[in-house]
């Protein structure tokens, strides 16, 4: 009994002391951040500000207060603009007042005059609270990186909030490692800042020799200097196709050779577009048939369409409009209508590339009924059917990835719409035996790798910045999986992982692994077998698609399963 009473005061003891020193750990940790949030203040000349952190003891958060009467209006916006980027803070509220002694004096002038009519107080007091208003909206958000010949980057202006300034800042820091000088500084202001257009430009400024963009106010001004014009290409065509409407482009980007002709260069362009509006004048030859025509059309001017989606880029309306009346044009007696068939590369699940080209024929079938086409119209897609080109190269899949136009006779209209039909029939076959596998227990192997390749390899898994737990964004998919390998028997599951190219090898080869045991520790968390689990980073091996562009990139990031059965 002693003994038992002696272990349980012991225990007790041990408690308390340890609660004690997590207390007094807290309150150090605590009082460091406040520390160096007070120094950053006074480095810069303030002293009248008091930080302080939301809650108190064990219950206060990592969100920072700062608060205190600014002696006028300068000394207000002086401290919006200091950044506090490093001092372990998640969020900030600032509470700024300012002491103006010029108006409190007239209050009371007023006060003992008592010259000037009722409510004057007021509206004097209000002029207090309206020079604190303003003052928090004096400045704009606003992003200016420059990148010099050897490779430095400065990143400095205005961003409205810490997460902003955070995702920025680690963005660069992954694009341009220890090259980086950043005075990007947090403070409030009028207007937002697109994030996802600042991230897109630095990895665009990347690509380039030297160069620089400003981003603000939805206008984007990207200038720079490249060696190789197909680079400078593939920039301006990324910054085109993958910005917002929203945002206003501008753009000035020179080639090495473009920029030695700089004095001669509006001559040249003139000629082009005068012998390209002669090109366009020949197009419709009335020698050739009708599909002649169309065919000699199409090879020259592609249409686009963003990326992995059916909506048409802006840019190819103006080919569309073009086509439409070259359609419209024709006197071939035997047309009856217009087949326009859509085509991808062999990327990806094949099911996925039939229904994503039919959506891009069905889209291209309602712009041209929109435009006035005059002729029927049959859309269908043959998804990775029919390659003209070796899916083996980059080259080759982007042939594959085309929209045909034939002109047609209505035996031949008739044929596309029974097919499409048929087609309809195949789809609901394909969702009963979905259904089936559905309601199964236990699959197969094969049923296994098919649910695996429908709901989660054609999805993308997102990893928070260290890459040490998924993101709230994919965590929907990881479950997902765990009810799957739930139902696969005797299976053994192996988890890969790859990186773009950005960086160095050694450290794409660390993140990815990074990546695959982040997965792996969740499965084993949510009831997983681990000897049934493989986790493989590859880093920057085996890209699917051209790293020197945003979207190609985007795709080579990615993580995919496979199932074997266990012998």
């Amino acid at each position: 009994m002693k003994k038992s009473l002696a272990i349980l005061a012991s225990l007790l003891l041990i408690t308390a002391l340890s609660y004690f020193c997590f207390l007094d750990k807290v309150k150090k940790i605590q009082n460091h951040i406040l520390s160096d949030v007070q120094n950053a203040y006074h480095i810069a000349g303030i002293d009248w500000i008091k930080p302080r952190l939301k809650g108190e003891g064990i219950y206060a958060t990592r969100e920072l207060i700062v608060e205190g009467d600014a002696p006028n209006k300068e000394e207000l916006q002086k401290a919006d603009k200091i950044a506090l980027f490093n001092y372990g803070i998640s969020s900030m509220q600032k509470k700024f007042n300012v002491n103006s002694t010029e108006d409190k004096k007239e209050i009371q002038s007023i006060k003992t005059a008592n010259k000037i009519p009722e409510g004057i107080e007021n509206k004097l007091e209000k002029k207090i609270t309206n020079i604190n208003r303003q003052s928090s909206k004096e400045s704009f958000s606003t992003i200016k990186v420059n990148k010099d010949k050897n490779g430095l980057v400065s990143i400095k202006g205005l961003v409205p909030n810490l997460k902003i300034q955070n995702k920025i800042i680690s963005h660069a820091k992954y694009l341009f490692k220890d090259k980086l000088n950043s005075e990007l500084t947090v403070g409030d202001s009028e207007n937002q800042i697109d994030t996802n257009s600042a991230l897109l430009a630095l990895d665009e400024l990347k690509l380039l020799d030297r160069g620089s963009f400003t981003l603000k106010n939805r206008e984007l001004s990207f200038k720079g200097e490249v060696n190789k014009t197909n680079i400078k290409d593939r920039v301006l065509a990324e910054l085109k196709n993958q910005l917002p409407k929203s945002i206003h482009l501008q753009t000035d980007i020179l080639s090495q050779k473009s920029k030695a002709k700089n004095d001669k260069i509006s001559t040249p362009i003139k000629t082009k577009i005068a012998n390209n509006s002669n090109k366009k004048e020949k197009t419709n030859d009335k020698t050739l048939s009708c599909q002649e025509n169309v065919n000699r059309f199409v090879r020259k001017n592609r249409i686009h369409f963003k990326y992995n989606s059916d909506k048409i880029n802006k840019n190819s309306f103006k080919i569309l409009d073009e086509l439409v009346t070259i359609l419209n044009s024709c006197k071939d007696k035997a047309i009856d209508g217009i087949v326009v068939s859509g085509h991808t590369d062999n990327s990806g699940n094949s099911l996925y590339n039939l229904k994503l080209s039919q959506k891009r024929a069905d889209a291209i079938k309602e712009y041209l009924n929109k435009d006035g086409l005059k002729t029927k119209i049959v859309s269908i897609g043959y998804g990775s059917k029919m390659p003209i080109a070796s899916n083996k190269t980059k080259e080759g899949r982007a042939k594959n990835r085309r929209i045909e136009f034939k002109v047609a006779d209505k035996k031949s209209l008739d044929l596309i719409k029974d097919k499409l039909k048929n087609r309809s029939i195949k789809k609901v076959e394909n969702k009963k035996v979905a259904k089936d596998i559905k309601n199964q227990n236990s699959l197969s192997i094969a049923d296994c790798q098919n649910l695996l390749d429908k709901s989660i390899n054609s999805k993308k898994i997102y990893f928070s910045l260290d890459k040490s737990k998924i993101d709230k964004e994919g965590l929907p998919i990881a479950k997902r999986l765990v009810k799957i390998l739930k139902r696969c028997k005797n299976a053994k599951l192996t988890i890969k992982s790859y990186t773009d190219s950005i960086g160095k090898k050694e450290d794409n080869l660390k993140i990815s692994q990074k990546k695959a045991d982040t997965i792996k520790r969740y499965l084993i968390n949510h009831g997983i077998n681990k000897d049934t689990i493989e986790a493989i980073g590859y880093g920057e091996r085996d890209p699917i698609a051209d790293n020197t562009t945003t979207s190609g990139r985007a795709k080579n990031r990615r993580v995919k399963f496979y199932i074997k059965e266990i012998k």
